[in-house]
């Protein structure tokens, strides 16, 4: 359950270290020669602006959980304390990353696909091309292919793989630090689905809030995590001791923590 304005920090810092990564790949992108869109950089510079981060909000989320979860607890309950989350968190961003870097590289180059396609075909409907001497035709194709990927390396294709990666990270850090109550103390978790209730709540997480894990855990295993591009949406959390009646109901607590289990969600 992150704090909103610190999430809105996450998203911006997230957003500025991607944004020149998508620039520098749309310049490569126009200097190429069709079909050789290079993407070895592009990799490596979206590596570079997501991995530290990611971890980073992986280890503030999972430190929060364990906070709240000791406040929570009666005080004749053993209180989880002392964990660090380093190690998890950067195994975590690096399995996301090997998952998701080749998912986002994959979409990009299906749209510089169609987006070639298109600005060749602008070309041809071009009044006088023929006059034109070879230089002046491919600037021309140049400014055409610009227009029409704009939309692929621009602010906000960042601020959707920004928005949606805070969510993911937030999560796998609230599983992350759940499961480490869980094996170290006789504690266990429910977990809430929370929208942010305004009028851009969607018709996947709208249903959803409000309600416990029991209801939609089966079609959203990872909660906000595992719904759609550029959800916003959080988890509560209420901690209980094991011996406790709502402990029955609790789910999060024993699962474990790996990679995400495919993409039905990359940002596009």
């Amino acid at each position: 359950m992150p704090n909103i304005e610190d999430r809105r920090d996450h998203e911006q810092q997230l957003m500025l270290a991607i944004v020149p990564a998508l620039l520098r790949q749309r310049e490569r992108v126009l200097g190429t020669p069709l079909g050789r869109d290079p993407v070895a950089d592009f990799q490596r510079e979206m590596r570079s602006a997501l991995e530290d981060r990611l971890s980073t909000i992986y280890i503030l989320s999972a430190t929060q959980l364990v906070t709240m979860a000791s406040q929570q607890l009666p005080d004749d309950t053993q209180k989880p304390a002392g964990f660090s989350f380093w190690t998890e968190a950067k195994k975590w961003a690096a399995g996301l990353l090997a998952l998701l870097l080749p998912e986002l590289i994959k979409i990009s180059a299906e749209r510089i696909s169609l987006a070639r396609k298109a600005a060749a075909q602008d070309m041809k409907e071009l009044p006088g091309l023929s006059e034109l001497d070879q230089a002046t035709r491919n600037e021309i194709q140049r400014r055409l292919l610009r227009a029409r990927i704009e939309d692929v390396f621009g602010q906000e294709r960042a601020e959707m793989i920004a928005v949606t990666e805070v969510t993911r990270a937030n999560t796998a850090g609230e599983r992350g630090a759940i499961q480490r109550i869980g094996q170290h103390t006789p504690v266990v978790a429910l977990a809430t689905w929370r929208t942010q209730q305004d009028e851009r709540v969607c018709p996947i997480c709208g249903p959803n809030d409000g309600k416990p894990e029991s209801y939609w855990r089966k079609d959203y295993p990872l909660g906000p995590a595992s719904t759609h591009p550029r959800c916003r949406c959080d988890l509560i959390w209420q901690f209980y001791p094991r011996d406790h009646p709502e402990a029955k109901k609790a789910g999060f607590a024993y699962q474990n923590v790996s990679p995400l289990p495919g993409f039905n969600n990359a940002p596009v």
